[in-house]
């Protein structure tokens, strides 16, 4: 396997606009949100708590976090995705005048939620942390990233991702 940079296979600088990278984070997130659908479903009989725990709850992470950056950079177009790291809470709480993000941080739970998706980033990917989790996180999850992704289509012109 070798992995590089877009921009060394593909050629031009297109791809380091605020509209071309807010395209890529929406569609990671939509990959990293079918991923953690997939792994956190606990109706099925092949659940697996330990792959939910250690990977599931950061790609629920990265989902979040990818997604929230994809509305703001298609916004904000002096906005630098890396600035704030992985602290998605903080880029939504600095843009507020974003309604649907807006909308985000006056919910307490989903904040909380928001929150705890980034302590597992950091604790449980590397199992150095516990979980305790109720089955309204993962409604919290969908709709968060559901009015997110509805968002960003509406304001990039894309059908779906």
């Amino acid at each position: 396997m070798k992995v590089g940079k877009l921009t060394d296979g593909q050629g031009g600088d297109h791809y380091e606009s605020n509209d071309s990278n807010s395209r890529m984070f929406a569609h990671s997130a939509a990959s990293y949100w079918d991923i953690a659908s997939r792994i956190n479903d606990t109706t099925q009989s092949d659940f697996d708590l330990w792959s939910f725990m250690h990977v599931g709850v950061p790609v629920m992470h990265m989902a979040v976090e990818l997604i929230v950056k994809a509305v703001v950079a298609i916004s904000d177009d002096k906005f630098v995705a890396a600035s704030d790291g992985h602290n998605t809470a903080k880029i939504i709480s600095d843009h507020t005048a974003i309604r649907v993000l807006g909308v985000i941080n006056a919910n307490k739970n989903k904040m909380e939620l928001i929150g705890q998706l980034r302590k597992a980033w950091i604790d449980l990917r590397y199992a150095e942390g516990t979980l305790q989790y109720e089955q309204g996180d993962k409604k919290a999850f969908d709709e968060i990233m559901g009015s997110l992704t509805e968002e960003f289509k509406k304001l990039s012109g894309l059908k779906t991702l």
